[in-house]
């Protein structure tokens, strides 16, 4: 397994595609090519992005995780949602500002989590440059991960974007 730690995700204008499914706060989309270009989510304040991708399948999960009284579960619906062995995956985290407050989950714990599942490769990117809000989106065809420009985010959220795959990330404890 690959782990590494990067100082920021692509910063690239990403234009939003007619065929984008757009991840809610305290939410999680998966699906394929069949059913969306890219999964995107918006308005990462102190929230954090979850994405896990196989190359294999194409299959993308994008997760907008939020505030949570129990960490373990809520990332446990999360993988168990995706519904496919991590060992073939690519896992990418992303960070924003870390809230002092003990049910916003910090990175290093969501990374030891995803660690004992083995994944392909663990990506962590802690936010080095303090940017917020950050937004994120995956391209479903390749895996790409690219950090959503602002202007594009905001338009993402006023065109009533399809969040018809979204799940609730479960947060039982």
């Amino acid at each position: 397994m690959k782990t590494q730690e990067i100082e920021v995700i692509n910063l690239e204008p990403v234009s939003f595609l007619s065929n984008v499914q757009m991840v809610g706060e305290g939410f999680f989309a998966v699906c394929d090519t069949e059913d969306a270009d890219q999964l995107a989510t918006v308005g990462l304040y102190i929230c954090k992005g979850i994405s896990i991708y196989n190359s294999s399948s194409q299959r993308g999960t994008l997760a907008h995780l939020a505030y949570t009284r129990s960490l373990k579960p809520s990332l446990d619906s999360i993988v168990d949602g995706f519904g496919e062995d991590l060992t073939s995956s690519d896992v990418l985290i992303v960070g924003t500002e870390q809230s002092a407050g003990r049910h916003w989950p910090d990175i290093d714990s969501i990374a030891q989590y995803f660690l004992k599942h083995n994944p392909r490769s663990l990506t962590v990117d802690r936010n080095i440059p303090e940017r917020s809000p950050r937004s994120m989106a995956i391209r479903l065809s390749d895996g790409k991960v690219s950090e959503v420009d602002l202007p594009s985010a905001r338009a993402a959220w006023l065109t009533k974007p399809n969040t018809s795959l979204n799940q609730p990330i479960l947060d039982k404890v």
